[in-house]
């Protein structure tokens, strides 16, 4: 951890978004507004310590964002259980964020902010939200085609390789980190994107005109946990990428048509796919969780041309039935229950590029 990291106190608030600002000043010298020591800063606040500092703990990983750049990356894991599960009611490894008493200088940076804001940006979308909303997935946008500084990266890199690199490292996101990172999360109760633009994605997180429709990935993470005792799979498919991480361990890949995956993931049931117009709705593997068990969940999804995208993820118990439909061209498809860490009905739009799932199931929970 750099000497910049460790004057962040582990007990401090902290911000569960990236979003980060500062005030000019000497990047190892903490500014002093109005006679405050530097804040550490609760959801939506801006920091007010010279580089602008901010501490985020999410799924069991910690992030630390300087404003210089507003895209530089370290990361440190943090404790986990042998069983790599925290037990149930344990002492959470994220501390809590809360809001320090705001000095002359932040209500400053704060007026700022609404001039920054791109008036364009979309509050809600397929995405997510942009509004913070207590047990929620939190969602991180990467733009593979230009780095930190915002600069050109060749463009004879394959992609779903590097994504196959960093399933493999265990989702180590540091892996990703000379890639652009967007500094402002999204926040969604599910990944369920019948399909749209692929510009829908960079215009989710303020980014349209900024980050060009190609070539990008999400990252979704969460702590949560399941509604009842069981085994449990994922199932779905991406127009063009997903895949899903159980505790670091990818658990699925479905990516659409030839886009390979490149990871040492290899499919359990191949026989147990579904047809469906983007291919097959691959299913992962099992794994056992109790009620309120919690694991760290990580869902990737990403887009390689630049045309159209979309995603459906679904969650299957073992032992249990579901309903079928029989499709015309593909034949029979069971309807699953989209995974959900809030109840809300979901409209499946009707369509050739329509894929069956249902919303009336109990969700997960996501911790805080």
């Amino acid at each position: 951890m750099s000497e910049r990291s460790a004057k962040a106190p582990l007990g401090a608030p902290t911000l569960v978004g990236l979003g980060t600002f500062g005030a000019a000043a000497h990047p190892q010298k903490p500014v002093e507004c109005g006679g405050t020591t530097p804040l550490w800063l609760g959801v939506g606040d801006f920091a007010e310590n010279g580089h602008g500092l901010l501490v985020s703990e999410v799924s069991g990983r910690r992030f630390i964002d300087a404003a210089e750049n507003g895209h530089e990356l370290e990361e440190t894991k943090l404790p986990r259980s042998q069983s790599g599960v925290v037990p149930p009611h344990s002492t959470s490894s994220r501390p809590r964020s809360h809001r320090p008493q705001q000095g002359p200088c932040l209500a400053i940076i704060a007026s700022l902010l609404s001039f920054l804001t791109p008036l364009h940006a979309q509050d809600e979308s397929v995405f997510g939200s942009r509004e913070k909303s207590d047990g929620t997935l939190l969602g991180i946008f990467y733009d593979l085609k230009q780095n930190q500084k915002r600069q050109a990266l060749p463009n004879n890199i394959d992609h779903l390789k590097t994504m196959g690199e960093f399933l493999d490292s265990g989702w180590d996101e540091s892996t990703l980190s000379s890639y652009f990172r967007a500094t402002k999360p999204i926040y969604a109760t599910q990944v369920i994107i019948p399909t749209v633009g692929a510009d829908t994605a960079p215009a989710a997180f303020g980014l349209a005109g900024i980050v060009k429709p190609s070539q990008w990935l999400v990252i979704y993470k969460g702590q949560v946990s399941p509604p009842e005792d069981g085994t449990y799979r994922f199932v779905g498919v991406a127009d063009d990428v997903l895949a899903v991480g159980v505790n670091g361990k990818t658990v699925l890949v479905s990516n659409f048509g030839a886009h390979r995956n490149y990871s040492r993931w290899t499919e359990p049931s191949p026989n147990e796919a579904i047809k469906v117009w983007a291919g097959t709705l691959k299913r992962g593997n099992w794994f056992t969780c109790r009620k309120g068990e919690i694991i760290d969940l990580d869902i990737l999804i990403g887009e390689i041309p630049g045309n159209l995208f979309g995603a459906w993820l679904m969650i299957e118990k073992q032992g249990r039935s579901y309903p079928t439909v029989n499709d015309p061209k593909y034949g029979v498809q069971p309807v699953l229950p989209l995974f959900q860490v809030k109840k809300r009905a979901v409209a499946n739009p009707p369509g050739p590029q329509s894929i069956p799932f249902s919303s009336d199931s109990e969700p997960w929970i996501c911790h805080p």
